[in-house]
């Protein structure tokens, strides 16, 4: 919300005043007759509408003096790009500013629930104590007259949109997050990690631009790079890919298993050729081709199957007289050989990748001149290398990253339930929720630590079964 002029109201929107140029005076219009018949004017009807009030009585006749007397005006305009001033009434899931938070509540219920007198259901979050559900359930009924209420913990909502009675409930926010064992759809507040900080979405934002800080990132466009599909959390034990000196990624079994960039050497290549390449020659099969031997069209097209089978690289053989054959047609019809097409990669197997930046030009740099162009949007292309996978990693001189707070916490929630036959049901229904948990790969990457955790710890052996939101 932002403050509003008057002290003590908020508005939804960033409201911006604007100077408007003088214009001509005007001839009064209250009480004149215009062809035997009474104009109404202004003042009239702000005064009418006003319901006997007299502020805004005063306001309006104000206003209309203003604009007789041809002094410049004032005129507002909602600024819907920008979060300059904006006060958040809740940090960390707890109500830091309760006059912002009730003005934020009557926002959103006038804006859902204008024209109905319905019952209301609120989702807490469990870091509010009871006297800040006494707080709010008093608002509401004082000041809607709602007819019912209901109020819910946050995790239970969860177990119901699931359909499931017993389940761990890992909600990722914006600063925190919350993990609660749920049992026989009752929570378990025994070890419950609430707001658990430096785990949520704007940890991953933080973190990304500190790894690009180099290129200029600001923290909008790092946010932006993490809602977009090429930022991901790679599983646990994956290697990052590194470029090889044509440009391409490396192969990354190699990478893991050896720390090589690529494979090492087969055994049947005694001949010291690499898979894929001919021998120097001369003779059948090698770069300089057999002595003697012309380009005669008789021979085109022909191939020696039993040659070809011989060879232990029949496919790559196959593939290299498949280019010459193109190159040849297209050197007859003085064009150019098409180029083979190349194997689509993932993301995780790119070493560079390229994402779309949006950027919101200030206020003041388009509405400055009055010739300039209204729209604010911008978008330009920048190309990221391996920091995309990097939101999830421990910062410099810490030895936890996000994912392994949460799998940590998840460890110690379950193990806050008194019952032990119920800690073994938790493991097999994992529910991972909340904007901050929409990063690509952050709920296999949680799964893979938590049974890494159980099979270290031989707490259960059996895997997970995982479900997203």
């Amino acid at each position: 919300m932002f403050p509003s002029e008057k002290p003590g109201e908020w508005e939804p929107l960033k409201i911006r005043t604007k100077v408007k140029a003088k214009s001509e005076p005007s001839a009064p219009t209250n009480g004149t007759v215009a062809n035997g018949e009474h104009v109404l004017s202004t003042v009239d009807v702000a005064m009418t509408d006003a319901s006997g009030t007299d502020s805004v009585k005063q306001e309006a006749a104000e206003a209309m003096a203003r604009s007789q007397s041809g002094e410049p005006q004032e005129e507002y305009e909602d600024d819907p790009y920008t979060n300059e001033g904006a006060v958040y009434p809740i940090v960390e899931g707890r109500i830091e500013n309760w006059p912002c938070f009730f003005a934020l509540m009557s926002h959103v219920y006038h804006t859902l629930n204008q024209p109905f007198h319905n019952p209301l259901l609120v989702v807490s979050q469990p870091s509010w104590t009871q006297k800040d559900l006494e707080m709010v359930t008093q608002y509401f009924f004082e000041v809607w007259k709602i007819p019912a209420l209901c109020m819910m913990d946050a995790a239970s909502t969860a177990i119901y949109a699931y359909g499931v009675p017993t389940a761990i409930v890992v909600d990722v926010g914006l600063d925190k997050c919350d993990v609660t064992a749920v049992v026989d759809y009752f929570p378990n507040h025994a070890q419950r990690a609430v707001a658990l900080q430096g785990c949520g979405g704007r940890s991953m934002t933080r973190r990304l631009q500190q790894c690009l800080n180099e290129q200029g990132f600001t923290e909008d466009m790092a946010e932006q790079l993490k809602r977009s599909h090429i930022c991901e959390i790679l599983p646990v034990g994956t290697d990052l890919p590194e470029a090889t000196q044509n440009g391409q990624a490396a192969n990354p079994a190699a990478a893991a298993s050896t720390g090589a960039l690529d494979s090492g050497a087969d055994p049947k290549e005694a001949d010291g050729s690499r898979i894929g390449q001919a021998p120097r020659g001369p003779g059948i099969n090698t770069e300089v081709g057999e002595e003697g031997a012309a380009d005669d069209d008789e021979n085109e097209g022909v191939l020696d199957v039993a040659a070809i089978v011989a060879r232990d690289d029949a496919a790559e053989l196959l593939r290299k007289r498949e280019q010459e054959r193109l190159a040849k047609e297209a050197k007859k019809k003085g064009g150019v050989a098409e180029a083979p097409k190349q194997i689509r990669q993932k993301n995780s197997e790119r070493a560079t990748s390229t994402f779309i930046y949006e950027e919101t030009l200030p206020y003041e740099t388009v509405h400055g001149d009055e010739a300039s162009s209204p729209s604010r949007k911008r978008r330009r292309e920048i190309e990221i290398g391996t920091e995309r996978f990097m939101a999830a990693t421990p910062p410099p001189g810490m030895f936890e990253g996000v994912i392994d707070r949460i799998a940590a916490a998840v460890h110690t929630t379950v193990q806050g339930v008194s019952n032990i036959q119920e800690r073994s049901t938790l493991w097999d229904n994992l529910i991972v929720l909340g904007n901050g948990s929409r990063v690509r790969g952050i709920s296999s990457a949680a799964s893979g630590w938590l049974t890494f955790m159980l099979t270290c710890t031989r707490l259960q052996g059996r895997p997970i079964r995982h479900s997203q939101s």
